[in-house]
């Protein structure tokens, strides 16, 4: 197996070295396509080959319904070897109405039409053809593989209805198992495509069989095709026999938020530690996709005999319990993890006076605040938390995941044009506490940008752990630099800065370019984070010297 840089969106795809077939063949197949679970739409798709092997003919019906209306695609592509594309034409019909797709090579060019607007797409004329709608497209992208094995390949992606080019890279996984009357043994791939990801399984034949994209809640499989659900298997750092989790709630401003107290067996007294969300409206175990990063901190901790206490997040539980006019960082998340960290102190089997908060993005940012503000904890832990200020996150965020998707910068600014401009607003501080600018309101905006969370932390007398995902984009290595920075500054030698280079922002494992579309791939937190929190506080702990006596 080897790696496939490409450029563009992620998908799965598996790569095989086909016999020359000496005649020509023709191969139909039926796909079924379906959307968050259902049934919408099915793609009888015929392939035909080349006498010396490679794919030269797709052609196919595709209908999809959705939302009441019913789609008809008639498509055809004639390919070279190589899976270069000579030839496409796809007819849309639905609601009465027709729309023509065509595409051609035009010297190093590709001339890409829709419904007569034509767009040459400059040196693309070797890019491989795909319209992720056609499930018989994901065999011309196995075809392209294909022809580049035992080489890592550079290319792109051209989506002739949205008359662009993306870049893609492709990574092998351990194989999987499916069953089409009998039970077989499928490659298993990894494709980014822009800032999507997708699963692809092939059959030793280099049939393609079924193709998942998490994030879009998309699945095109071969009809009669059945697949054992995902599961990934329970990392070696968590033994659920070693600690139980126990409801408790956190009183607030005569307010209940939930939240689980995750206990060692054993007598104790235990470490304790509260585990604060990032922004947006988080539960307690900051569930993204499949992802549940505090659970799996929670597990692997206790199970190491540090117990925690997790909670959901105001803005997830209960977000009108104050006017958005009058929410700022101390509402959304400073006072209930002070809450918090006292109501852990009570637990009988925790040690009151080895208590620590940790926080992950916007709750990294705001550890220090919060450690500030209680005056007993032992010491503070960021993940990917941000030493710049989130208006400038934002915008790096967007030039980034447009460049996925193969925008310019001019591009990227001219669709998002509103949101830029509520950025530069913010960072003039040009605004009134009750105008809504990007998502929250001017006084919520006032008061973060007020703050310097590397320059606070500084100044208190706790000690501090800051990690950071190396394949992290929202937060980046910028940020973590910042924290460091901070501490070299002020000749302050009580803190630990960890960084792990295949780590992304939820600290989970990942290839290729960083994407959104990853967070929608099951995985848990990395057992280095996990060891690397549990001695920095075993570090801090003190131990009994029983030589005294």
């Amino acid at each position: 197996m080897r790696i496939i840089r490409v450029v563009g969106i992620v998908f799965l795809v598996s790569v095989f070295y086909s016999s020359a077939l000496c005649q020509e063949r023709f191969v139909e197949a039926t796909y079924d396509l379906y959307s968050k679970g259902q049934l919408i739409g099915r793609d009888v798709a015929q392939f035909h080959y080349h006498q010396d092997g490679f794919l030269e003919e797709v052609s196919g019906v595709s209908t999809i319904s959705t939302s009441g209306i019913t789609v008809i695609v008639n498509h055809y592509a004639a390919l070279a070897e190589g899976a270069r594309l000579i030839e496409y034409r796809t007819e849309l019909r639905a609601a009465g109405q027709k729309q023509i797709v065509t595409a051609h090579p035009q010297g190093n060019d590709m001339l890409v039409s829709v419904a007569g607007s034509s767009k040459v797409l400059k040196g693309q004329a070797d890019a491989v053809l795909m319209d992720n709608n056609l499930a018989a497209h994901f065999q011309i992208l196995v075809e392209w593989l294909k022809s580049g094995y035992g080489d890592s390949r550079s290319g792109f992606m051209i989506g002739p209805i949205f008359q662009g080019a993306l870049s893609i890279e492709a990574f092998p996984m351990p194989p999987r198992e499916c069953t089409i009357e009998k039970s077989i043994e499928t490659d298993f791939w990894l494709v980014r495509i822009g800032s999507n990801v997708a699963q692809i399984w092939v059959d030793s034949d280099g049939r393609f069989l079924r193709v998942r994209n998490p994030r879009g809640g998309y699945e095109f499989r071969l009809t009669d095709l059945s697949c054992p659900p995902d599961a990934i298997p329970l990392p070696d750092y968590i033994d659920m026999s070693t600690f139980q989790e126990i409801p408790g709630n956190l009183q607030v401003r005569n307010e209940t938020l939930s939240g689980l107290f995750c206990i060692p067996n054993g007598e104790g007294l235990f470490p304790g530690i509260v585990l604060v969300h990032g922004s947006g409206a988080n539960d307690r175990d900051e569930t993204i996709g499949p992802n549940k990063p505090f659970r799996d901190l929670a597990h692997g901790l206790a199970t190491r005999e540090i117990a925690s206490f997790r909670y959901d997040k105001r803005s997830y539980a209960i977000p009108d319990s104050v006017s958005p006019t009058e929410w700022d960082l101390n509402v959304e998340t400073i006072d209930d993890a002070v809450a918090a960290l006292d109501l852990l102190r009570t637990q009988a089997k925790v040690d009151s006076t080895q208590v620590f908060v940790l926080g992950h993005s916007l709750g990294g940012f705001a550890v220090p605040y919060i450690a500030e503000k209680d005056g007993l904890v032992t010491g503070f832990i960021s993940l990917a938390g941000n030493t710049r200020s989130l208006d400038q996150l934002t915008l790096e965020q967007y030039y980034y995941l447009g460049a996925l998707d193969g925008l310019s910068a001019d591009e990227v600014e001219r669709e998002s044009a509103s949101t830029f401009a509520d950025l530069e607003r913010i960072r003039s501080g040009n605004f009134s506490d009750d105008e809504k600018l990007h998502n929250a309101y001017g006084f919520y905006w006032r008061d973060l940008m007020t703050r310097d969370p590397a320059s606070k932390a500084v100044t208190l007398p706790f000690p501090a752990l800051i990690l950071q995902g190396e394949r992290d984009y929202q937060v980046t290595m910028e940020d973590f630099d910042g924290w460091i920075k901070a501490y070299e500054n002020a000749k302050r030698t009580d803190y630990t800065a960890i960084s792990y280079p295949e780590l992304n922002h939820l600290f989970l494992k990942g290839c290729g370019e960083p994407n959104p579309g990853e967070y929608m791939l099951e995985g848990y937190v990395d057992e280095r984070v996990i060891r690397d929190i549990a001695e920095w506080i075993s570090s801090l702990t003190p131990v009994l010297n029983w030589s005294i006596y």
